[in-house]
Protein backbone atom coordinates (compact mmCIF):
# COMPACT_ATOMS: atom_id res chain seq x y z
CA UNK A 1 0.00 0.00 0.00
CA UNK A 2 2.81 2.23 0.56
CA UNK A 3 1.67 4.11 3.84
CA UNK A 4 -0.39 4.50 6.38
CA UNK A 5 -2.35 7.24 4.79
CA UNK A 6 -2.95 5.23 1.75
CA UNK A 7 -4.42 2.61 3.58
CA UNK A 8 -6.87 4.86 5.76
CA UNK A 9 -7.71 7.08 2.57
CA UNK A 10 -7.59 5.14 -0.34
CA UNK A 11 -7.42 1.56 -0.53
CA UNK A 12 -10.32 -0.49 -1.52
CA UNK A 13 -11.81 -2.24 1.51
CA UNK A 14 -11.97 -5.52 -0.86
CA UNK A 15 -7.77 -5.12 -0.79
CA UNK A 16 -7.64 -5.40 3.20
CA UNK A 17 -10.04 -7.51 4.40
CA UNK A 18 -7.56 -9.75 4.86
CA UNK A 19 -6.83 -8.49 8.55
CA UNK A 20 -9.07 -8.31 11.27
CA UNK A 21 -12.58 -7.58 10.59
CA UNK A 22 -12.43 -4.58 13.54
CA UNK A 23 -9.52 -3.28 12.15
CA UNK A 24 -11.71 -2.91 8.80
CA UNK A 25 -14.64 -1.67 11.01
CA UNK A 26 -12.34 1.35 12.36
CA UNK A 27 -10.97 2.17 8.97
CA UNK A 28 -14.73 2.45 7.39
CA UNK A 29 -16.07 4.45 10.40
CA UNK A 30 -13.29 6.75 9.54
CA UNK A 31 -13.82 6.90 6.45
CA UNK A 32 -17.43 7.74 6.40
CA UNK A 33 -16.67 10.12 9.61
CA UNK A 34 -17.73 8.30 12.48
CA UNK A 35 -15.09 8.72 14.53
CA UNK A 36 -14.70 11.18 17.27
CA UNK A 37 -11.50 12.90 17.94
CA UNK A 38 -10.02 13.91 21.50
CA UNK A 39 -7.33 15.61 21.72
CA UNK A 40 -4.38 15.59 23.86
CA UNK A 41 -2.22 17.80 25.93
CA UNK A 42 -0.63 18.37 28.45
CA UNK A 43 1.50 15.27 27.64
CA UNK A 44 -1.33 13.24 27.09
CA UNK A 45 -2.01 11.26 23.85
CA UNK A 46 -5.11 12.50 21.83
CA UNK A 47 -7.80 9.40 21.48
CA UNK A 48 -9.94 8.20 18.86
CA UNK A 49 -13.85 6.96 19.84
CA UNK A 50 -15.03 4.35 17.21
CA UNK A 51 -18.84 4.19 17.15
CA UNK A 52 -20.18 1.24 19.28
CA UNK A 53 -22.08 -1.76 18.05
CA UNK A 54 -24.41 -3.35 19.11
CA UNK A 55 -24.89 -6.93 18.94
CA UNK A 56 -28.75 -8.37 18.51
CA UNK A 57 -29.90 -11.60 20.59
CA UNK A 58 -30.18 -14.40 18.52
CA UNK A 59 -32.65 -16.12 20.74
CA UNK A 60 -33.59 -16.52 24.49
CA UNK A 61 -31.19 -16.38 27.14
CA UNK A 62 -30.13 -18.68 30.01
CA UNK A 63 -29.05 -18.60 33.51
CA UNK A 64 -25.30 -18.94 31.90
CA UNK A 65 -25.67 -15.38 30.49
CA UNK A 66 -26.28 -13.58 33.55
Amino acid sequence: FGSEVKVLVDAKIESIDFVDERIVEAIKAFRENRVTLRPGGGGKYGQIELPTTTEKSTGQASLSDF
